[in-house]
C-alpha cells in the first residue's frame, strides 16, 4: 500500500465504522442516539446569503495558511467571523438564543444579588440553580456575572464573548505545534477551523472556553518539559486553577501530567518537581479563595456528583447498555471530531510508531488518550435516555489531537480540511445539534 494512499483507506475505514455502527445503533437500541445529528431538521432561512460569505471566510483562511509568514492575528479574526457566520446560518437558533436557555448559566449570574454569599453557599443550593450550574464550578456563572455588571443584560455580549475566548484556542493549537516543530502549523489551524464541533459548539455553549483552559494548561506542562522555571510554574498553576475552577472534565490535565511521567519512565526529575509545586500552589489558591469567600471546592464537586447520578442512571444496568453507552460516547465525539480529522490522527499514530524520533509527541497523544480511554470505560461519562453529549463535553480533546498532528503531505492536509468543513456544513444547515 502506498503512503500516499493511506489517507483514503483510513478516512473510508472509519466512515465505514461511523455508518455501521449508528445504524445498528438506530435499529437495535431503545435509546436513540439523538444528540448526534440524525434527525433531520432543515432550516434554510438564512442559508442563502451567508452560505456564500463562510465559503469565502474558509477561502481566506487557506490562503492564509499558504503563507508561512501570516500573523496568528488574522487567523484568530477570521475564526471569530467564521463562528459568527455559521452559528447564524438558522433564524431558529440565534447567537443569543442559549443564554436564555433556562439551562444555562448565564440565568443564574442575573440572579446573584450578593456574590460573597452565592460562592459560599454554592454546594449548598444545587436545587435552586439552573441544570448546567448544578454539574459545573461556579466558573462559568460568575463569567457571565462579572460581564453582566460590565454590560447589563446584553445578551449579545455575552455570546460574542464565548465565541472570542473560543476562538483563542487558535493559538494554543499554535503554540502546541511550534512545541513539536510542525512545518505545517498553519494547516494544523485551518483543520480547527474545519472541526464541526469546534465550529458549531464554540457559539451554543461554553465547552470550547473550557477547551481553551484545558488546552492552554497542557501546553504549560509541555513547556515545564523542557524549560523548568518559577515563571512557567506560576502560569501553569493560574491556568490550571481556572481550568479546574470552571469545569471538571479538567480532571484530564493531572491525568496526563501522571501518564506523562509515566510514559517518560520518570525521567524528568525538574518536570516531577515542577508537578509538585503545582499541586501545592494550585491548593493554596483555592485555599485563599476558601478564606477569603467561604468557598468550598470538594464540597462542591461532590454535590455536582451527587446530582448527575440521580439525573441519569447507572449504565451498567445491562451489559447491553454498558456496550452502547462506552460506543456511542466515542462515535458522537469522532463525528464531531470530524471523519477526515480522525483520519490524519490515525495516519498520525502510524507515522509517529515509525519514527523512534518522535517519542515526545507519541507520549503526548497517549498521555491523554490513555486516561480518556478508562475514563469512558469506567462510566465517568454517562449516556442516559439520550446521550452522553461527547460531541461538546469532549471538545477539550479536539484542539489537543490537531495540535499534535505530522502530516508532510500538504495535499492531505487541504483535502482533509476541505471534506471536515464539508461535513461542519451539512451537520450545520440540515441537522438539529443543538445540546
Amino acid at each position: 500500500m502506498k503512503q500516499k494512499n493511506f489517507f483514503w483507506y483510513i478516512l473510508i475505514f472509519v466512515s465505514l465504522g461511523v455508518i455501521s455502527f449508528w445504524t445498528l445503533a438506530f435499529f437495535l437500541t431503545e435509546n436513540k442516539p439523538i444528540h448526534v445529528p440524525l434527525f433531520v431538521e432543515i432550516d434554510f432561512k438564512n442559508y442563502w446569503y451567508l452560505f456564500p460569505l463562510a465559503l469565502l471566510n474558509y477561502y481566506l483562511l487557506l490562503k492564509s495558511g499558504l503563507n508561512k509568514k501570516v500573523k496568528l492575528v488574522l487567523f484568530y479574526c477570521l475564526s471569530f467571523s467564521l463562528i459568527v457566520v455559521l452559528n447564524s446560518f438558522k433564524q431558529s437558533l440565534n447567537l443569543t438564543t442559549p443564554l436564555i436557555d433556562q439551562n444555562n448559566y448565564y440565568q443564574d449570574a442575573l440572579e446573584i444579588t450578593n456574590l460573597r454569599r452565592f460562592i459560599a453557599s454554592f454546594d449548598r443550593r444545587t436545587f435552586f440553580h439552573h441544570l448546567h450550574t448544578r454539574t459545573h464550578p461556579p466558573g462559568p456563572v460568575l463569567f457571565h456575572y462579572f460581564l453582566n455588571q460590565l454590560f447589563p443584560r446584553l445578551t449579545i455580549i455575552n455570546a460574542l464573548a464565548i465565541i472570542l475566548i473560543s476562538s483563542l484556542n487558535i493559538f494554543v493549537v499554535y503554540k502546541i505545534s511550534s512545541f513539536f516543530k510542525n512545518i505545517n502549523k498553519n494547516f494544523n489551524l485551518i483543520l480547527l477551523l474545519s472541526s464541526p464541533g469546534f465550529l458549531l459548539y464554540s457559539a451554543t455553549c461554553m465547552d470550547a472556553v473550557f477547551a481553551f483552559l484545558i488546552s492552554i494548561s497542557i501546553y504549560f506542562l509541555l513547556i515545564l518539559t523542557r524549560n523548568y522555571s518559577l515563571k512557567n510554574i506560576i502560569l501553569a498553576s493560574l491556568w490550571i486553577f481556572l481550568a479546574t475552577f470552571f469545569t471538571y472534565a479538567s480532571i484530564i490535565i493531572p491525568l496526563f501530567s501522571l501518564f506523562f511521567i509515566i510514559l517518560n519512565k520518570f525521567k524528568n526529575k525538574k518536570y516531577i518537581l515542577s508537578q509538585i509545586f503545582i499541586i501545592f500552589l494550585v491548593l493554596f489558591i483555592y485555599f485563599i479563595l476558601n478564606i477569603t469567600t467561604g468557598f468550598k471546592p470538594m464540597a462542591t464537586f461532590f454535590s455536582a456528583k451527587n446530582f448527575n447520578t440521580m439525573l441519569m442512571p447507572d449504565i451498567f444496568m445491562t451489559f447491553k447498555r454498558y456496550i452502547y453507552s462506552i460506543s456511542a460516547n466515542l462515535v458522537e465525539y469522532i463525528i464531531f471530531l470530524g471523519l477526515p480529522i480522525l483520519s490524519l490522527l490515525i495516519l498520525t499514530i502510524i507515522n509517529l510508531v515509525k519514527d523512534k524520533k518522535e517519542k515526545g509527541r507519541f507520549n503526548y497523544y497517549l498521555a491523554f488518550l490513555i486516561p480518556m480511554i478508562f475514563l469512558n470505560l469506567g462510566g465517568i461519562y454517562k449516556t442516559g435516555q439520550v446521550s452522553g453529549e461527547t460531541g461538546r463535553i469532549w471538545l477539550f480533546l479536539t484542539p489537543l489531537i490537531i495540535a499534535g498532528l505530522k502530516i508532510n503531505n500538504k495535499k492531505d492536509l487541504v483535502i482533509g480540511s476541505f471534506l471536515s468543513f464539508g461535513q461542519a456544513i451539512i451537520i450545520q444547515i440540515a441537522f438539529n445539534t443543538y445540546w
